[in-house]
């Protein structure tokens, strides 16, 4: 089997190096600040005009879309080179940071969506989606529940021919986006398997009855919310996939999450080792760099 990487591939990796070089990483600084102070003073963790700026370039060469699929106006290009883009962008913090800047369509609920979409919400949501037009956040952590689902409580109840929705996410992201959409998982049957128990609503940021609650600071840059829903009332059009057959999906989602997860630690663990040679090739302790000395050159070798 061939592990080998494309030139096109590595030619994208490499513009997207550059990218982060030149336009990025002058911007750590500014993030580091203004990480300090997030707590209590919410708000952008770049300036608006940087972060605008950003996305405008990396749109202008090619970085947007890259495992959307063409006839959804995307490169088509798969997750291998979505993770060889991931990487290097992870190099920098503002990069790392999904709340700072982040190449739309994030690819997790990209993936999902594509999945479980019906005509109509593709049209209304994954389109504008792939586009960059709109954002979206999963909601699915609760305070006794996350990637172990069997511990959600809110429930969606079926009256009529409306769901009625109540429950309490919290640590969700993007809460503060004018146009996110939320992609909401509820037990709509609490006898069944686990299987069959959960089912996936598409909520609208304003929709009535969806309040987005206090903020919850986080380490590393990324600000999350609660999210309450009282007696949010949708119908079934607001529903992804099948009645109580989100289990899977999102089982499928997390996964993409994971490999993507794991190229932003590779970036970040590359970043770092290289951070650690530059420091022992110019840092000199009684007449010598560090780098000669050989406990250092072990401590480098074994970070590898």
């Amino acid at each position: 089997m061939d592990f080998s990487i494309s030139e096109e591939y590595m030619m994208l990796k490499d513009a997207m190096r550059e990218f982060v070089n030149r336009e990025m990483m002058p911007l750590e600084n500014v993030l580091l600040e203004r990480e300090l102070s997030l707590w209590t003073q919410p708000g952008p963790l770049i300036p608006e005009e940087d972060h605008k700026r950003l996305m405008e370039k990396s749109r202008e060469l090619g970085f947007w879309g890259i495992d959307v699929e063409e006839k959804f106006g995307g490169q088509g290009l798969g997750m291998l080179a979505k993770i060889l883009v991931t990487e290097e962008l992870s190099k920098c913090l503002v990069g790392f940071s999904h709340h700072a800047f982040n190449l739309p369509p994030d690819s997790p609920n990209l993936y999902y969506l594509n999945e479980c979409c019906n005509e109509r919400q593709r049209e209304k949501y994954f389109v504008p989606y792939c586009e960059g037009e709109i954002d979206s956040a999963m909601a699915v952590t609760e305070p006794d529940a996350g990637s172990d689902v069997s511990g959600i409580k809110t429930k969606a109840v079926r009256k009529g021919d409306k769901w009625i929705i109540n429950g309490r996410k919290t640590f969700i992201s993007k809460c503060d986006y004018p146009n996110v959409f939320f992609i909401l998982i509820a037990v709509t049957d609490p006898d069944a398997k686990k299987t069959d128990k959960f089912t996936a609503f598409l909520l609208d940021r304003d929709t009535p009855g969806l309040k987005i609650g206090k903020e919850v600071p986080v380490i590393g840059a990324m600000p999350t919310w609660d999210l309450i829903l009282d007696n949010v009332e949708v119908d079934d059009d607001a529903v992804l996939g099948e009645v109580g057959k989100a289990f899977i999906p999102l089982q499928n989602r997390f996964g993409v999450r994971r490999i993507e997860l794991a190229a932003r630690c590779t970036g970040m663990a590359e970043r770092l080792i290289q951070m650690m040679i530059d420091q022992a090739n110019n840092r000199v302790t009684f007449g010598k760099p560090l780098a000669e000395r050989q406990t250092i050159q072990n401590w480098i070798a074994d970070s590898t």
